[in-house]
C-alpha cells in the first residue's frame, strides 16, 4: 500500500519512535463527512499518548481523512477491551522493586506494564466485588476576620487545632467524656500546618477506597485545598492515590474532580439531586426527609470562636462535627448511591467516578459509543463549537440562551427526549 510510506513521513515529523498499523475494514456514518463512503478499508494507526496526534484535519496522496486522533487513551480502552464498568481484568504485569524512590503512586504496591495490551483482557467468572474502605470527611471552619477567609479547626473526628493563641478550654476533657466520647480518638495541634501534616499522613495509612462528603465538590475540597495550597502542605496529593508535585489548575480554577484519582469521591449534595425530588438540598434537610431526625440544627461559624471559651460548649462542636460524618454516611447508604451508580456504569460503560459526580451526557455517549463500536463503526469525532459551527453541526442560527429557555419551559419532553437515548 502506498499509503505506508506517506504515513511514515508523518511519523519522522511528529518523532514518534515505535507504532503500530493494519488495514482494516470499518464502517462511518457521520454527516460531516460526506467525502467518506459507508464502509471501506481504512489503515489503523495506534502509538504512545506522550506524542503528538496526527492534525484530523490532515489528508495526502493516498488518505482523504483522519479519523479518531482526538480519542482519549481511556475511551480507547474501554471500548477496544469492552469493558463495561466495574469489573476484575487480568493484566499480565511485573511487580516494580520495594524501595524504588520513583514511584508514581501513594499505593502500597505498583505495577508496571510493558508492550503487553493486547494481552489485558476482562476476567469471565463470577468473582466476588471487593470490600471498600470509606472515609466520610466533614469540616468545620471559623472565619478568619482579618482577611475573610475560612480556616480549618476540626477534620473529620480526629484532629483539631487552637484557634489564634487562644489555649484550648481546662475542662474540656471532662466535658468529652460526660458525653461518652473516647478522648483517645481526638488530636489537638497548635498550628493549622501540623494538622492538615497530620491529616495527609493519616490519609496514606487509611489508604480508603471511597471518600464521601455533603459539598465536597463545593465546599470541603475548595476549603482544604486552598489551606493546603498556602500553607504548602508537602503531601496534599494522598487525597487521590497519584503522586502529584502541583495542583491541577486549568483556567485558574482547581480541578476538583480529579484530585481523588485511584479513588471514589462521592458528593451527597450532588448525587441526592440526581436520585430523589426536594425543594433544597442542605445537610439538615436531607437529615430531616431522608432519616427521619428533626432535632438537627447547625452551627453558627460566627459563632465558633465564642463557643471556644466554655469547655461545654467546644466539646458540642466536636461532637456535631462527629455526627455530621456519620450522617453523610448514612444519606449515602439511605440513598443507595453506591449501588445505584454501579449499576449504571454497568449498563452504560463508562466510569464509576464520572457517574458519581452526576455525568448523565457522558453516560449515553459511552452508551452509544460501545453500541458503535461493536457494530463495527469508528466513533464520531469530538469538535469545539467553532468547529460545529464551521461544518454545519450545529445551525449558524443557534443560540444556547434561547436553549436553556426553551429546556426550562419543557422538562417533561426533555426527560422523555432521555429516555429514548437509553
Amino acid at each position: 500500500m502506498k499509503v505506508y510510506g506517506e504515513i511514515e513521513q508523518i511519523r519522522r515529523k511528529l518523532g514518534v519512535s515505535k507504532w503500530m498499523c493494519r488495514p482494516k475494514k470499518m464502517k462511518y456514518c457521520f454527516r460531516e463527512r460526506k467525502v467518506i463512503p459507508f464502509e471501506t478499508e481504512y489503515l489503523q494507526v495506534r502509538y504512545g499518548y506522550q506524542f503528538d496526534p496526527i492534525d484530523p484535519e490532515n489528508s495526502g496522496e493516498t488518505y482523504e481523512a483522519v479519523l479518531g486522533s482526538r480519542s482519549s487513551a481511556l475511551e480507547l480502552l474501554l471500548l477496544d477491551k469492552d469493558i463495561m464498568g466495574p469489573c476484575w481484568i487480568r493484566v499480565p504485569y511485573e511487580i516494580k522493586k520495594e524501595g524504588e524512590t520513583n514511584k508514581y503512586s501513594w499505593c502500597k504496591l505498583e505495577i508496571e506494564l510493558e508492550d503487553s495490551y493486547d494481552r489485558i483482557e476482562v476476567a469471565i467468572g463470577n468473582f466476588q466485588s471487593p470490600d471498600l474502605k470509606i472515609l466520610s470527611l466533614s469540616l468545620q471552619t471559623t472565619l478568619d476576620e482579618k482577611n475573610n477567609t475560612k480556616l480549618h479547626v476540626y477534620v473529620h473526628v480526629f484532629t483539631i487545632k487552637k484557634i489564634d493563641l487562644n489555649p484550648f478550654p481546662y475542662n474540656l476533657e471532662n466535658e468529652l467524656k460526660e458525653k461518652q466520647f473516647d478522648i483517645n480518638r481526638l488530636k489537638t495541634f497548635g498550628t493549622e500546618t501540623e494538622m492538615l501534616n497530620y491529616f495527609s499522613a493519616e490519609l496514606k495509612e487509611w489508604d480508603c477506597d471511597i471518600i464521601v462528603g455533603h459539598k465536597l465538590f463545593d465546599f470541603v475540597l475548595d476549603v482544604l485545598f486552598d489551606r493546603m495550597d498556602k500553607l504548602r502542605t508537602k503531601h496534599w496529593s494522598r487525597i487521590g492515590r497519584l503522586r502529584r508535585l502541583k495542583m491541577p489548575f486549568l483556567g485558574g480554577r482547581l480541578m476538583k474532580k480529579s484530585l481523588g484519582c485511584g479513588r471514589l469521591l462521592c458528593d451527597t449534595f450532588l448525587s441526592a439531586q440526581e436520585f430523589i425530588h426536594q425543594n433544597t438540598y442542605t445537610l439538615s434537610h436531607l437529615v430531616k426527609t431522608q432519616l427521619g431526625i428533626s432535632n438537627y440544627q447547625n452551627i453558627d461559624i460566627n459563632k465558633i470562636k465564642e463557643y471556644w471559651l466554655d469547655g461545654k460548649q467546644l466539646a458540642e462542636i466536636i461532637r456535631h462535627c462527629i455526627v455530621d460524618g456519620s450522617l453523610i454516611a448514612k444519606i449515602m447508604f439511605k440513598l443507595q448511591i453506591l449501588p445505584l451508580t454501579k449499576a449504571l456504569t454497568i449498563l452504560c460503560g463508562n466510569v464509576w467516578q464520572r457517574s458519581l459526580i452526576s455525568q448523565r451526557a457522558e453516560r449515553n455517549e459511552y452508551l452509544l459509543l460501545h453500541e458503535f463500536h461493536r457494530a463495527g463503526f469508528i466513533t464520531p469525532e469530538k469538535y469545539t463549537m467553532n468547529e460545529k459551527f464551521n461544518k454545519h453541526i450545529i445551525d449558524e442560527n443557534y443560540n444556547d440562551n434561547d436553549n436553556d429557555n426553551q429546556n426550562k419551559n419543557n422538562k417533561k419532553k426533555e426527560k422523555n427526549h432521555n429516555i429514548l437515548v437509553v
